[in-house]
Order: structure tokens, then sequence, then C-alpha cells
């Protein structure tokens, strides 16, 4: 499904089918699910529009379908109609309780409202269906890279291990439904926990098989390489070398700005870039690539928006607040890391192992806002066959 060429193709052999049959509603349901990694690759808003359409027709020619109302989850939530889309992925789940997909869509939709609606429960009630995915179908690795990128989020690092493991394994093996990334979650777990020789080998991984991939992620996910090469170096405290990184992963942004979500590794990598600029001595260059990082933050005036594993506002913010630290910048940085912690942000690991905080992480304020960010929400560890989150 995630291959580009593929997807394209099989989206013309619907298109026909419905044409030939405007009856058949597995062809309606076809054309519809494929539009999602249409979507993916394009970035086009009418890929969207098309695919609910597709699947509202499916629906209403066989309603017994839950396979539908899987997609349209997806679609609802891509459109930040995120009630919608719990309620979509709710009707697959009560159709057919017993297809992963079903499940994983209430998580993908819990998750975006959590992290780009800043409701911090909806990230803990994402847990339990992403694990009932995992348990009805252990090769669909998407849930445990979501799953991963929630404890990532959350600082929940022996949690997060589990589930990352799981993904990179069958990540290498090739086998299953591969999503892409998971070796740069598992570097960006090994980096923050200063285990930068367990990190390396698996971003040099990443850098070397995403590029040229027949798949929707790949060049989002090679930024998102590049990006975590920068902080790597940082940790080691080459400064040129993570310079490198951050402009490799801007270029690769910048050729490819349809691709979903890699705006936020250009935004990062600029907060990286005025990070490497300040730290050689040259505050002008600093100032520019704070300020081009805000703004496209802030507008969004290129690319394609929307969440997935290490492009949420809360990592953006995140990574401004670092650049702020680096630059002195005391109440800036404040600001921007009380965002961060809005959109979800509780990784006190990253922050104690961060060069860019080291002058910073102990005052008293920083300490107050890391407190604050871990009360939020903590998430259900990865154990049991999971199911509906419970209401409380």
């Amino acid at each position: 499904m995630f291959g580009k060429e593929s997807a394209k193709i099989a989206t013309e052999h619907f298109r026909r089918a419905v044409e030939l049959d405007p009856d058949y509603a597995l062809a309606w349901a076809g054309l519809g699910s494929l539009l999602m990694p249409k979507y993916i690759a394009s970035g086009l808003a009418q890929d969207l529009d098309e695919g609910v359409r597709a699947l509202q027709r499916a629906m209403t020619l066989d309603p017994s379908m839950g396979g539908p109302y899987v997609f349209l989850a997806y679609m609802y939530a891509r459109q930040h109609k995120y009630d919608e889309a719990i309620a979509a992925a709710h009707a697959a789940i009560d159709r057919d309780p017993g297809s992963h997909m079903s499940w994983y869509s209430l998580a993908l939709a819990s998750v975006a409202r959590g992290v780009e609606g800043g409701v911090l429960v909806d990230i803990a009630h994402a847990i339990p269906p992403l694990l009932r995915a995992g348990a009805i179908n252990p090769q669909f690795h998407p849930s445990w890279m979501v799953a991963g990128g929630m404890y990532i989020l959350r600082g929940q690092y022996a949690h997060a291990t589990i589930v990352l493991d799981k993904a990179v394994a069958l990540e290498k093996s090739g086998t299953g439904f591969i999503f892409l990334g998971s070796y740069v979650q598992r570097a960006a777990v090994h980096t923050y926990s200063n285990e930068l020789g367990a990190a390396e080998p698996l971003l040099d991984l990443a850098i070397h098989t995403y590029p040229g991939m027949d798949h929707v992620y790949a060049e989002t996910m090679a930024a998102y390489a590049h990006f975590m090469r920068g902080v790597f170096e940082e940790h080691r405290g080459n400064n040129a070398a993570a310079e490198a990184s951050f402009r490799a992963s801007c270029q690769l942004a910048e050729s490819n700005d349809h691709r979903l979500a890699i705006g936020a590794h250009w935004t990062k990598s600029k907060f990286g870039l005025a990070r490497t600029a300040y730290r050689r001595g040259d505050k002008a260059a600093s100032d520019s690539a704070l300020a081009e990082g805000k703004r496209m933050h802030a507008e969004k005036s290129r690319f394609v928006w929307g969440w997935i594993m290490g492009c949420g506002d809360a990592d953006m913010f995140y990574e401004a607040a670092a650049a702020h630290a680096v630059r002195g910048e005391t109440v800036e940085c404040l600001s921007a890391l009380q965002a961060a912690v809005d959109f979800g942000w509780a990784d006190l690991n990253q922050l104690n192992h961060d060069p860019a905080f080291a002058l910073l992480r102990e005052r008293h304020e920083v300490r107050e806002l890391g407190a604050q960010a871990v009360s939020r929400v903590t998430l259900p560890p990865p154990v049991g066959s999971g199911g509906l989150p419970s209401s409380g």
C-alpha cells in the first residue's frame, strides 16, 4: 500500500472499475483506501476529498463493510475533524473487531486529537488500541512505531524501548506492513540516553537506505534521519558535522516539499542551524535561521503539514527552545518549552542530555516546567492485548 508507484497504478484501476459499475461497493472502498497513500505522496487536499467521497459511496452501497470506516477515520483526522475520525474508527471496530486496521484507526485518530489539538489524555487513550492492533497482527509495523513515538514524547523510555525494538526488528526483516522510520526513532532514544555508539549505526542505516525507496514516507523519513544525525553530532560535540546534517535535511525537504510532514524536519533543522551558527560565532546567520524556523512554524506557508512521528508541534517547539537556550535567551527558551509541554512534550531524558540546555537545565523554572510536563498524563505500559481505552 505504501509504494508510490503501485498505489498510483492501483488507484487508476479502481477508478476504471467504478466507471464500469458505479454500484460496485468494493471498488469504491478500494479507491478510497488507496487515496490515503496517494495523499501522503502528493500532499494534495483533493486526494483527501475524493477519498472521503469514495468511501462514503462505498458505505452507502454496503453499510456492513468495516474497511471504509478505517480509511475514513484517517482522512477525517487529516482534515482535523477529530470527533468524526474517532466516531468512524469506532464504527469500523463495531463492524470488524478482528481487524487490526480498525483498532489502528482508532489509535491514530486519538493521537491526532492529542498531539495536534493538545488533548493530552487522548495520547494515553491511543495505547490500548495500538496494543490490540499489534496483538491481532504482530507484523503490523505502524502500531509499534506510533506507540514508540508516544512513549518518546512522554519520556517513558522503558516502554518506548520495548515497542521500538519490535519495530526495528520488523523493519530490518522487511516483512509485514512496513512504515519506515523506526531506525531513527530508536536512534533518538539512544541519543537522548547518551548511548551514542548504539545510535550511530541505526542513523547510518536509515540515511543509506531510505532515499530512493518506493515508499510514500521515504523522503520524509530520510529528512528525519538527517535531522537526527545533526542532533547526534551536537551530542558528540562536532558542530561542523551537525551543521552539515541539518543542511542536508533542509535540502531534502525543499526538494520534496509535497511530502506529508517533511516541513517539520525543515523547521527543526533550521533551529538546529541557529544553534550551530551561534556556536561558531555567526550570530547573524543564527538570527536568520531562527527567524526562518519560527516563521515557518507559525505560518506554515510551505510544505504539507500533519502529524507523524517526530513531526509534531511539540517537537518543533522543543527545538526552538533548544536554539534559544544556546543563544542564552532564557525568557524565549522558557516560552517555547512551555508550548512544547502544552502539546504533549515531557521527555526529560532528552532535556537532561541535551548539550543545548547545559547552562539552563538546572534552573528552577526549567525544572518546574519538566515536573509540570510529566504530571499532565502517564501512558499505560505496553502489556496485554489492549482494547478500548478506559473512560477514566
